[in-house]
């Protein structure tokens, strides 16, 4: 099964804050195909750069491991017409997740984001619940 991942759960891991992201990561990556939009790379690269962190160094090794699928009209539609209150890069997210492969398992730290994903029929999971 095929797992779509969120920001909130990505920054946890690459930044050491909490270690079940990293270990849901590290067993996950290897046996299942992880997604996520190529907003992942720039929600990242944007955190890390906050913290006063080199994006290449620390991102790269986990975002290789990810296939990151574009951005298109059609996508910035779907997330424009989501009804529910949502932030504008979650429901990026969730509409990449939607058009790409709807029956992926999301898998977010964002209690809202896994809210508005669940009414939409997909499936959630939070490694640091």
């Amino acid at each position: 099964m095929t797992a779509y991942l969120d920001t909130s759960v990505l920054v946890h891991a690459i930044l050491g804050t909490d270690r079940r992201a990293h270990d849901w990561f590290a067993a996950t990556s290897a046996q299942e195909p992880l997604v996520s939009s190529q907003l992942l790379r720039l929600e990242v690269t944007r955190v890390l750069r906050r913290e006063n962190l080199d994006a290449a160094d620390a991102a790269e090794p986990y975002l290789r491991r990810i296939a990151l699928v574009s951005i298109d009209d059609a996508t910035l539609a779907a997330a424009a017409a989501i009804p529910e209150h949502l932030k504008t890069l979650d429901s990026i997210h969730l509409a990449t997740l939607l058009r790409t492969d709807p029956t992926a398992t999301l898998v977010t730290h964002d209690n809202l984001l896994a809210t508005v994903a669940a009414a939409h029929g997909v499936t959630t999971f939070d490694p640091l619940a």
